[in-house]
């Protein structure tokens, strides 16, 4: 979920009310695995389509973004660098997103059901491989970094600290 989501990363999960298209929602994909964390695009029914320019449609309406950009980072692998992203419109949120990864196919999304992709679209197994996702698979809405630390010096990183994921 790079990267509005590190690792280390500790985030407070608001379990009530309904999900939101742009929020990052914590969930369980299948019986065998952990919790997950990824981005709400869309909620059931809806359609999801591709763009002649390969972008991604919702209902038939292309998601707005502002272009590759580069934003500085810090590397799991301890490095520092820059990074291509997008910026996306999701609800009333701009989300940087990391580009690229398996393209979208066409699919429809039941009632009941979400469409969940991660930031990290090319490092990502999401909505994109697995399908659509029951809602009741969802657990709450990852709100807020409550405490972080960076993966490579293992110190606390206070610029993460209360950042807000809504």
């Amino acid at each position: 979920m790079a990267p509005a989501l590190m690792e280390q990363d500790v985030v407070g999960l608001w379990k009530w009310g309904n999900p939101q298209v742009g929020d990052v929602v914590g969930y369980i994909p299948d019986e065998e695995s952990a919790l997950s964390f990824k981005r709400l695009i869309a909620v059931g029914p809806a359609e999801i389509g591709v763009g002649a320019d390969g972008g991604l449609l919702v209902d038939g309406v292309p998601v707005q973004n502002h272009g590759v950009s580069s934003s500085a980072f810090s590397a799991p692998g301890c490095g520092q660098g820059e990074l291509e992203t997008v910026v996306e419109h999701w609800g009333s949120s701009e989300v940087e997103v990391l580009p690229g990864g398996t393209s979208f196919t066409e699919v429809t999304i039941p009632a009941g059901s979400v469409y969940l992709l991660g930031d990290n679209r090319p490092a990502s197994s999401d909505s994109r491989h697995v399908g659509p996702i029951s809602k009741d698979r969802i657990l709450g809405v990852a709100t807020r970094v409550l405490w972080a630390r960076d993966s490579c010096s293992g110190s606390i990183s206070w610029e993460r600290v209360g950042l807000n994921l809504r």
